[in-house]
């Protein structure tokens, strides 16, 4: 008898601690549906001003810095530059991972073929993300971003004196 009854309260317990994840488990999503929300409502409330950075520069190449401007609407990103080209706004995936910080991602293509995927992170009122430009012809360029403007440090290079010239 006193097994049936110890049995019966740790089944009991087990299925309070189980119902405790379960409304545990639904209080996050709920906590994570109204960052996303928020995260949205973010992302539309301006334009993103962001600055791009080649992730691999030759040694040849210097390493310059280019700006663009991301435009959000309910469920769309626009890249001006990207619009130049000929690719056009997509919509956009988000999710909210489980520090807060909101994960949006895209893909364009142009009338060429050419892909474009989009990813950012948005962390309070801070962007950071990678842009992949794969041409259907050519060499793939991947980019870095971000909306704080990073400061540029290039190594310091020695000139050579001229030479004197012997007589």
């Amino acid at each position: 008898m006193k097994r049936v009854i110890l049995g019966l309260v740790l089944v009991l317990c087990l299925g309070w601690i189980s119902l405790g994840f379960a409304q545990t488990d639904e209080a996050k999503k709920a906590l994570l549906k109204g960052l996303e929300l928020k995260a949205r409502q973010t992302l539309k409330s301006q334009e993103w001003t962001i600055y791009l950075f080649p992730l691999e520069v030759s040694k040849k190449e210097k390493p310059t810095m280019e700006t663009d401007i991301l435009t959000f609407t309910d469920m769309k990103v626009k890249s001006q530059n990207l619009s130049a080209k000929g690719y056009g706004e997509s919509n956009y995936s988000l999710h909210m991972q489980d520090d807060g910080t909101a994960v949006w991602e895209t893909m364009q293509v142009n009338e060429n073929e050419d892909l474009v995927f989009l990813r950012g992170d948005l962390k309070g009122n801070q962007m950071t993300g990678v842009i992949s430009m794969q041409p259907k012809k050519g060499a793939r360029r991947d980019y870095s971003f971000s909306t704080t403007m990073p400061t540029i440090t290039i190594p310091a290079t020695t000139e050579e004196k001229p030479k004197a010239k012997r007589r």
